[in-house]
């Protein structure tokens, strides 16, 4: 809706929209829950303890693949390890280009 948009203007380059939307959605679900409980006290059917353990079980059973880590999703598309030793690479080359232009006719060696 129209508060959406206005936040997305506002935040526009510092988060993506999805983020955006995922963590308004999530703030709305954590004031429900924390409402949910003040109006509940007492009368809970499943101990705070009881959620957390099932919480972690859940997320233990759940393949990495499926979660929100530089592991899963997009970010299994993106080898970073593999960017960075190629990075290094480039740089190795330059660095001994450079060395390799410092000698005493080096141009010579390089073009011929």
């Amino acid at each position: 809706g129209e508060a959406e948009r206005r936040l997305e203007r506002r935040l526009r380059g510092l988060v993506q929209v999805p983020c955006i939307e995922r963590n308004a959605m999530f703030a709305t679900r954590a004031l429900a829950t924390a409402e949910y409980c003040v109006l509940s006290a007492g009368s809970r059917l499943v101990s705070y303890d009881e959620a957390v353990l099932t919480m972690k079980l859940t997320g233990l059973a759940l393949p990495a693949a499926l979660k929100e880590t530089s592991q899963g999703g997009l970010a299994a598309l993106y080898d970073l390890d593999e960017r960075v030793q190629r990075r290094e690479e480039q740089e190795t080359r330059k660095a001994l280009l450079r060395e390799a232009l410092r000698r005493p006719g080096s141009m010579e060696n390089i073009c011929a």
